[in-house]
């Protein structure tokens, strides 16, 4: 992946990781997730670091600032693994 790590399941990808370029902005990771509950939808939008380009668009990014987002993002990465895994 041009500027990116990609993290993959088999053959499905569901997370990039910067390595020399990013998304959205600098700090921020992108993950996929194909279908998404109501939960997960809920709490995308009250979450202020993730960034969703679209409304429907299955590429999401997580902005991480400092070294107390680290959870969260791997939160998020866990759900795209899942999504990842069902699919």
């Amino acid at each position: 992946m041009f500027g990116f790590t990609g993290l993959y399941h088999g053959q499905k990808i569901f997370a990039a990781l910067p390595r020399t370029r990013a998304i959205d902005i600098p700090n921020s990771i992108a993950f996929r997730l194909s279908r998404r509950s109501r939960d997960i939808t809920e709490k995308m939008k009250k979450d202020e670091r993730v960034i969703t380009s679209t409304p429907g668009g299955k590429w999401i990014s997580f902005i991480v600032e400092s070294e107390t987002d680290i959870h969260d993002a791997l939160q998020w990465l866990s759900h795209a693994y899942a999504d990842a895994v069902k699919n």
